[in-house]
């Protein structure tokens, strides 16, 4: 398509002039080969316990408490050349009260509440951010790329795969944040030779994820036009683009369940265990 594998200037697409200008891709002089470093994935995760028990004229009393934090610096989240760096938060956190009061020789009650929450961020974008794909020579608006996460706009994601090669802030960020609320009561009482025991529990959950999908567009380049996919890109031929929307989940879902079971010591070498159990769980709305 060029004479001798020269591209002229003149036919170098507005993008590639830009983002070779800024250094935002990997490139090397006079043909020589590319090199690349790597670079640490660091994490740091904090934890902390405790728990605190009293016994009081209304039982003895329990409390306890997890907490459990990360952050996540990654240099490769989806690219694997330095520069796209993303970060990952995480944290979650375990409370649990409970109760456990002996009515009399014979019966226990146990009562329990309990709640959890997890809050999670993946791939949040770090580097390659700050530049607008219209300061990148990208065709924005109208007919162009509409960007649909300003906020993280940066270098989109740009896949080579002869070179096996990605470069581009990440384009599927994701955040999950779930919620559990749970209640539990178990009774028991000795008979004779049974050992009854009957209880239930029941849960609430939610469940909000966030899932950015590609919303400000992915290049893929494969030579589908010179044979060469780092020539398509210099000139402007993708193989394929896709850009994607917003999936918000906002879930909800309830479980119930109540069971009864004994413990019979029919005789000094026998003991016969039986109960049913019943459970109800809906599904997510």
């Amino acid at each position: 398509m060029f004479p001798n594998a020269h591209i002229p200037s003149a036919a170098l697409s507005a993008p590639a002039q830009q983002l070779l200008a800024l250094r935002l891709i990997p490139s090397t002089a006079s043909g020589g080969s590319l090199f690349s470093t790597s670079f640490p994935l660091r994490l740091r995760d904090d934890k902390t316990s405790g728990r605190v028990d009293a016994n009081t004229g209304i039982g003895l009393l329990s409390a306890y408490y997890l907490f459990d934090n990360y952050k996540l610096a990654n240099p490769y989240p989806n690219a694997n050349v330095p520069g796209y760096d993303a970060a990952g938060t995480g944290r979650t956190q375990v409370v649990n009260l409970g109760d456990t009061k002996t009515l009399g020789s014979t019966t226990v009650n146990e009562a329990r509440v309990e709640f959890v929450r997890v809050n999670n961020s993946f791939n949040q974008p770090k580097g390659g951010t700050g530049h607008t794909l219209d300061s990148l020579g990208f065709t924005t608006g109208g007919n162009g790329i509409i960007p649909l996460a300003p906020n993280i706009e940066g270098v989109p994601e740009m896949d080579f795969n002869q070179l096996n090669m990605v470069i581009g802030v990440p384009s599927r960020p994701n955040r999950l944040i779930e919620n559990t609320f749970q209640v539990v009561d178990n009774f028991s009482k000795v008979v004779g030779t049974h050992t009854i025991k009957v209880g239930g529990s029941f849960h609430y959950n939610q469940l909000v994820e966030q899932l950015d999908n590609v919303l400000n567009g992915n290049f893929v380049f494969n030579g589908s036009e010179t044979g060469v996919d780092f020539a398509d890109f210099l000139i402007g031929a993708p193989t394929n683009y896709v850009q994607g929307q917003a999936t918000p989940s906002n879930g909800r879902s309830k479980y119930f369940g109540v069971y009864g079971q004994d413990s019979w010591r029919a005789r000094s070498n026998l003991t016969l265990n039986y109960g049913l159990r019943w459970d109800v769980s809906t599904t997510w709305s």
